[in-house]
This record gives C-alpha cells, sequence and structure tokens, in this order.
C-alpha cells in the first residue's frame, strides 16, 4: 500500500515555485489573495481597484499552470490592446519565468521552448499564449485554450467576450477568469458579477466597545493617517479579515440557479503594505480630495459608479409611442405604406442575447421612420432554422423590400437568406467598431468591404445616429403598451469613457439586441433609399443622393490601437 501524495496548496505552492526581484514570491502580507489562489472555481471574477497585483496575480497563475499541470495545459491571456499584451509579456511573464530558478532552468530551457512576445512553451508541452481583442476576436481565431484569461476585461466589448469563449468549447472542463476595473453600474463586469455570490473583504473592528464589520472600503473608512473603522473612526487592521459572501445563496437546494462563477471585489484599502507607507497614504488622501467621484469608486475603492450617462430616457421613448397602432405586421396592400426594410439582430449561442426583428420603412428620409412590427424569438423559436424559415416567408408576405442583417453572429443565416430570397435584398452589417470619432457626424459611419459583400459599421456612430432619431421623435414606434421588451433593449445601453481610446463607448448588460435590430432597420432603409451610407446622421442630409452603392475599397489591415482589421 502507498501513500496518496501530500497535496501543497496554491497559495502555498507559488511562494516555493516563484521567484520574483530577487527573493520568494511570498504572498503572506496579502492575505486577501490567499482565497483566490486556492480557489477551484471554474469561473472568477476579479472586481479590482488599480495596482493591486491583479496582473501580477495573473502572471504567477499562468507560470505555475504552465510548470506543474498534467496533461497538456493551454492558457491563453487576452487583453484589449496590443501595448497591453506585450506588457503583460515583458514586465509579468517574463520576470516569473526568468528569474525563477526552478522553472527557468527545469521548465524553459532545451528543446522544445519557445520564448516569443505572444507565446511561450514550455519543455513540458504546456503554452502560454497572448491576445488581443478589444472589439474583435477575429486575431484568435483558430487557437484553442483549456484556460482563458481576461485581464481590463472591462474595456473588452462584452459581445466579443462570447466569441472568445469559443476557443474553449472542445474542452471539459474549461477555465475562465475575468479581471478589471468596474466602471459603471450598467457594464458587463457587473452582469459577471450578478451570476456570483459577490464576496467582499470583511475586517472586524478590534477597538473596545466597537465590534462592528467593515465592508464597505470607501471614503468612509479613509482617516487622517491610514485605514479606519467606518463605525469608531479607529485604526483597523485589513490583515484580520475574511472573505463573506455578500448574497446568501444555497445553489445545491435550486435557489439561485444563474449563480456560476466566484467573485471577488479588491480596493485598494486592504492592500496594508502599500497602505501602511505614509508617502502612499499621503498620495491616497490626495486622490480622495482631487479624484472626480466615478474615478475614486473605479481605481481606489474597486466599486461601479453609476454617473447617469444614459443615452435616452423612459420619457423620450414613450413619446415615439404616441399613436394608437398595434405591434402588428404591415399589409402591403396598404396605401400610404413606405417601402418596408427589416432589422435583424441574430443571437450569439449560449449567451444572455436573442435574435431580434424589427420591420418598418422611412415615411420622409431621414425625419419619420416608422416601425410596424417587432418580433423577439424565444424558446422554441431560437432554432435558427425556424428563424430563417419564418424571416424568408414574412419578407415575401409583405413585400419587404431588403433586410439589413447582422453578419456577427449571422453570417451563416444570413448566407441561407441569401439564398432563399436573392443576394439584393440582404444586406449584410457589421458592428467592427471603425474608427469614426466617437460617432462624429463628419466621420465616416460604414466601409464596404466587396470580397466578403458586407457593410463594417462604425458601432458608436450608428448608435448615436439610432438615439439622436429617438430623442428627436423621428422615430415612431407601436403603442407603449405593446412595447415593454423593445424599450427594455433599448434602455438596456449606457455610455462608458474609456481612457484607453479617449472617447466614449455604448456598453450594456442586460440584452440590447432589439436596440441594434431597429439600429439595422434604420440602415437597411437609408441603403434601399440613398445606395450609401452618407446621409441619416440623426437628423439631415450630409450628402447627394446615390442611385447605386459606390465602389469603396476596404482594405483589411491590422491597427495596433484600436485592435480593429
Amino acid at each position: 500500500m502507498t501513500d496518496s501524495p501530500i497535496k501543497v496548496k496554491p497559495s502555498k505552492l507559488v511562494g516555493k515555485i516563484l521567484q520574483l526581484n530577487g527573493k520568494p514570491f511570498d504572498i503572506s502580507k496579502f492575505p486577501y489573495l490567499t482565497a483566490i489562489y486556492d480557489t477551484s472555481a471554474r469561473e472568477v471574477g476579479l472586481f479590482t481597484a488599480r495596482q493591486i497585483a491583479k496582473s501580477t496575480t495573473l502572471a504567477s497563475k499562468n507560470v505555475m499552470e504552465a510548470v506543474v499541470a498534467t496533461p497538456v495545459s493551454r492558457q491563453i491571456l487576452v487583453t484589449p490592446l496590443q501595448d497591453q499584451a506585450y506588457v503583460f509579456s515583458t514586465q509579468r511573464l517574463r520576470d516569473f519565468i526568468h528569474e525563477s530558478p526552478i522553472v527557468k532552468n527545469g521548465f524553459f530551457s532545451g528543446a522544445g521552448v519557445v520564448d516569443q512576445m505572444l507565446r511561450k512553451v514550455f519543455n513540458n508541452g504546456n503554452t502560454i499564449t497572448l491576445g488581443y481583442a478589444q472589439k474583435t476576436a477575429d486575431r484568435l481565431r483558430g487557437h484553442s485554450a483549456s484556460k482563458l484569461h481576461f485581464d481590463e476585461v472591462q474595456d473588452i466589448h462584452p459581445d466579443v467576450i462570447p466569441v472568445i469563449k469559443e476557443m474553449a468549447f472542445r474542452v471539459q472542463n474549461p477555465n475562465y477568469w475575468y479581471c478589471g476595473t468596474p466602471k459603471t453600474v450598467s457594464n458587463h463586469m457587473e452582469a459577471m458579477r450578478s451570476r456570483s455570490p459577490g464576496h467582499e473583504r470583511a475586517v472586524k473592528c478590534q477597538q473596545a466597545g466597537c465590534g462592528k464589520w467593515n465592508m464597505s472600503w470607501t471614503e468612509r473608512n479613509v482617516g487622517d493617517t491610514g485605514v479606519v473603522c467606518e463605525f469608531c473612526r479607529k485604526p483597523i487592521n485589513t490583515n484580520l479579515g475574511q472573505w463573506i459572501s455578500a448574497r446568501r445563496i444555497d445553489v445545491e437546494k435550486g435557489r439561485e440557479s444563474k449563480i456560476t462563477m466566484e467573485s471577488y471585489r479588491i480596493p485598494q484599502l486592504i492592500v496594508k503594505p502599500i497602505m501602511d507607507n505614509p508617502y502612499k497614504w499621503r498620495e491616497l488622501l490626495d486622490k480622495v480630495r482631487d479624484y472626480p467621484t466615478a474615478q475614486l469608486y473605479n481605481e481606489v475603492f474597486g466599486m461601479p459608479y453609476d454617473s447617469g450617462a444614459q443615452p435616452i430616457t423612459l420619457e423620450q421613448l414613450i413619446r415615439c409611442c404616441k399613436s394608437d397602432r398595434p405591434n402588428q405586421l404591415p399589409d402591403p396592400a396598404l396605401k400610404n405604406l413606405p417601402p418596408l426594410v427589416m432589422g435583424v439582430d441574430w443571437a450569439f449561442v449560449g449567451e444572455n442575447s436573442f435574435t431580434f426583428v424589427i420591420i418598418g420603412g422611412w415615411t420622409s428620409f431621414p425625419f419619420n421612420f416608422e416601425v410596424y412590427y417587432w418580433k423577439i424569438f424565444k424558446g422554441q423559436e431560437s432554432d435558427s432554422i425556424y428563424q430563417v424559415d419564418w424571416i424568408a416567408k414574412i419578407v415575401e408576405q409583405c413585400n419587404i423590400k431588403l433586410i439589413g442583417a447582422d453578419w456577427g453572429a449571422g453570417h451563416v443565416q444570413n448566407i441561407q437568406l441569401v439564398n432563399k430570397l436573392g443576394e439584393e435584398r440582404v444586406a449584410q452589417l457589421w458592428h467592427t467598431g471603425m474608427n469614426s470619432g466617437g460617432g462624429s457626424r463628419s466621420a465616416q459611419r460604414a466601409k464596404f468591404e466587396p470580397r466578403t459583400r458586407k457593410w463594417h459599421l462604425s458601432r458608436t456612430a450608428v448608435l448615436t445616429d439610432t438615439f439622436e432619431s429617438l430623442r428627436r421623435q423621428q422615430i415612431k414606434l407601436p403603442r407603449y403598451e405593446e412595447c415593454d421588451e423593445l424599450i427594455h433593449h433599448i434602455m438596456a445601453e449606457s455610455m462608458e469613457f474609456r481612457e484607453l481610446a479617449n472617447r466614449v463607448f455604448y456598453t450594456h448588460v442586460d440584452p440590447d439586441d432589439g436596440l441594434h435590430a431597429l439600429t439595422f432597420a434604420l440602415l437597411a432603409g437609408e441603403l434601399l433609399i440613398r445606395g450609401n451610407f452618407g446621409g441619416h446622421q440623426g437628423s439631415e442630409l450630409v450628402a447627394p443622393m446615390a442611385a447605386s452603392a459606390p465602389d469603396v475599397e476596404f482594405n483589411e489591415c491590422e491597427d495596433s490601437t484600436s485592435g480593429i482589421y
């Protein structure tokens, strides 16, 4: 009979294998990291303030996995931008690999080793690949991984994340880590957090007569010389803490069935080695005094902050529903009916997404677009074959002239529609996030790519046009009582400023498919009338009418600053 091998927890093993700055990588001074290193959860979210060792933690876990994992492990770490991937490679991974003798001499030398900027292959066959994908996952296509790590995930477009996750589709037990700094309450990081127990660091005040638990870690915990109890305002030792669930759940009994991941919020205030440094504490006091509230909550407290940056209000949408017209398919025999178009936003399979269809037409371009009918496909109607057949039937029944169809999640369905209806009745539209100047009216909104017969859209610009038309009541919706889900999808969008690009972007937590179907319908109508995309822009024509689509040359070139082809 043989003894079972002794299992060492990752939080202990990391200090025995890795070195940094000439010393063993010891996390004992950062006790809040122990549970994070030792978790066995398949999905983990680290929602953090800036400079709390988030990237260092990810890099150490990558290298540890590459050393100890059997069978062969393929890891991929994804950042929004190319420069971030390079920094992670040279200032995180390289330091751990080349400063740790056990790793360098035992696993990163000899035959089979690859030491490239974006690819590390160890002599045991384990690999670490780095990639960047802010608004499209094209660069990562063809890769497969058992572990996917996202760094600065708040700056990766939410629609790109499920595409990247497809790289682990064939893996039996994939592992996902999402790490970043949350911005607004209505962002995709908060949507991830809603799928978790929401672990918060709780520290009990040791002062006599207090004994209360601290969990918020905001300005109420900021004293003159250090971290204080938010209740008694006396100094508090943040190392004497424990992780607790902010939400009470009981998965085994069937409650909270959407809980699929663990998450941890890490504010700067619980990082004791830094907060105990008098210079660093004065720096933090300067932040509390000078930072805007949103920046303070995001970067120091690791919390989202809702600044109310909604592109449209419920009252404005209600004003678009003034008519008593029901939500029903238009009768092509009716007089004064405009040329009808359809917008289709296809669902991402396996995500919180739905195929959404809108039928309407410009009665007076660009000043009045009538939405006659909208439909969301749920349940048994989620089958793509059913959807394609239904759309083809309705196009013929209602004499719809042109479909504006999402290419990103529906290029296969679009091919089926082209085979049924003909290429002249299907315009493929793709939100590539072209550099549009943030939706400026003078910026280019679309480019046509002849090779794949699709239009590349500036997502920010065309969504800005849609919201501007809604605010001006230039879009007429069916009666309010029948527009509940459509309105919910439109209001799901929020605006978020991203420092990396110095621009405002649209983002969402709840499904926003109805908004995109509406945008695609508006664009299909514009293309039908004008022959190009030069004239909507919210309210006014800016270029003469064109009889046919212009022959626009589209060059597929890499832009390292935007992450777009």
